[in-house]
């Protein structure tokens, strides 16, 4: 499934970016000034993310454990496409 697959990249990247230098996750945090367009604010991608931790069931502390976070990331894809099928 599409989705999986993207659940599974974003929570890569994610695992790159904790593992990063400490002005990376400055940057992740920061907060941009001036106005949006009109209508539905679109997703960020802490707020896409945060549901794919939820979804997998997984905490930004899982991420620091390099190995762990790999298994733990392709893991969860594997169930999740069992369950679908």
């Amino acid at each position: 499934d599409l989705g999986i697959v993207l659940r599974q990249r974003r929570l890569r990247w994610f695992g790159h970016v904790q593992w990063s230098e400490e002005w990376i996750m400055k940057v992740c945090e920061m907060g941009v000034e001036g106005h949006r367009p009109r209508g539905r604010p679109r997703k960020t991608w802490r707020e896409v993310l945060t549901e794919d931790l939820r979804e997998s069931q997984l905490t930004p502390g899982d991420a620091k454990d390099r190995k762990r976070w790999r298994h733990m990331t392709m893991r969860r894809q594997t169930r999740d496409q069992w369950n679908l099928t």
